[in-house]
């Protein structure tokens, strides 16, 4: 019954979060549902991979199937199959467009579930550093809030690539992006960068 319904509810190979489980069963107490987590742990059924992080694996040819840090980050900080709620920032969002050819060293998240301007966490000891977003991200402003955050990351006056631009144009076509979303987004971003924006072009060709 118990991992019945956790199979009914979500994916093999995908995180399980400790508050997802306790949500599936109400009428169980905290300690009960505990109790069957390491029931289903010792039988295979479930894996812990990190504090509070479960999934259900599959068999493969070297043993059970795992997952990682980056598909953990992404539910509990980006988007999950009906929200979205963070985007990537830092270097990893100006490589994205081609801005930089660094590689990120530590992957930078902005995300509407932090309530800090800036905190580090560890998942299997690997470092992210979690931002709060500067307003709510969703399904509707997260390609103008994407464009924002990157040239809110560019240097004040930088003048990117006529290919960087071209990638910028693309996204924002793809998204749906228009000029009135980055209008009404820049209000909740320093000038530099609707500044930039500007510099760039980029607004008036959408």
């Amino acid at each position: 019954m118990f991992i019945e319904k956790i199979r009914m509810a979500y994916d093999p190979n995908t995180p399980i979060f400790t508050k997802e489980i306790l949500k599936l069963f109400p009428e169980y107490s905290r300690a009960q549902i505990f109790r069957l987590i390491t029931n289903s742990i010792e039988k295979g059924e479930l894996i812990k991979y990190s504090d509070g992080v479960y999934f259900m694996p599959t068999e493969t040819i070297t043993g059970p199937s795992t997952i990682n840090a980056d598909m953990v980050i992404e539910k509990k900080y980006l988007r999950d199959d009906e929200n979205v709620y963070g985007i990537y920032g830092g270097i990893k969002l100006l490589n994205t467009f081609s801005i930089t050819t660094q590689m990120a060293g530590v992957i930078e998240v902005v995300t509407n579930n932090e309530s800090t301007r800036r905190r580090e966490i560890l998942i299997k000891n690997r470092k992210y550093i979690l931002k709060q977003s500067k307003c709510q991200i969703n399904k509707e402003n997260v390609g103008a809030y994407t464009i924002m955050e990157l040239f809110n990351e560019c240097d004040l006056g930088e003048k990117i690539s006529d290919y960087s631009k071209k990638k910028i144009k693309d996204y924002a076509n793809k998204m749906g992006t228009t000029k009135e979303q980055l209008l009404n987004i820049s209000m909740f971003f320093p000038s530099k960068a609707i500044k930039n924006l500007l510099v760039n072009g980029v607004l008036n060709e959408l």
